[in-house]
């Protein structure tokens, strides 16, 4: 896994890890992690208690949290750009997706129904491109085990967007929009 890792990942790159990263000792995690080029957000899981206790450890992620938002730009999209200022200066927006990142799948989660995508782990499924069954709506399992053909490849954030997009938005309590 940590050639997989260190083929993918390049030192600039950012990574989110969506907890149950490590399961030995702090000092065998230290050095697992200082082999893992990037740099690396973590999201607690149920199984991180060692992270959690030792913070040596936890100074090798740039962030830790039970579950964080953030937008990511959409892959290929072309900057928005406007004349402000009275043309003395630009504004350059690239359009962005919110992303609701959590160790857990969770069946409603902050501005669903306004596209907003969820990423877990936890489950160890196969629900990475396969839609899963009892949470429709643009989430995805995005551990390590979950791809089609079990690579254990991270997945990339072009992967994730391209499956995503293509899920129908759910509004609370089920209702699908089309």
């Amino acid at each position: 896994m940590i050639q997989k890792w260190q083929s993918q990942v390049q030192q600039h790159d950012t990574v989110y890890m969506l907890g149950d990263v490590f399961f030995c000792s702090a000092s065998d995690a230290i050095s697992l992690i200082k082999q893992l080029p990037g740099e690396k957000h973590l999201i607690f899981g149920n199984h991180d208690k060692v992270i959690r206790s030792n913070s040596e450890l936890r100074s090798h992620f740039a962030s830790t949290a039970e579950w964080r938002q953030i937008h990511l730009p959409v892959p290929g999209a072309i900057p928005q750009v406007r004349i402000i200022d009275g043309g003395r200066g630009m504004d350059t927006r690239i359009t962005v997706q919110k992303v609701i990142l959590h160790h857990y799948p969770t069946y409603e989660w902050k501005d669903m129904q306004k596209g907003a995508f969820h990423l877990y782990g936890h489950i160890h499924s196969r629900y990475g491109e396969t839609q899963h069954p009892g949470i429709d709506g643009r989430c995805m399992d995005v551990g390590i085990d979950s791809r089609p053909n079990m690579d254990m490849t991270l997945w990339t954030w072009e992967e994730v967007y391209r499956i995503l997009s293509k899920r129908q938005v759910r509004a609370h309590h089920g209702k699908v929009f089309e």
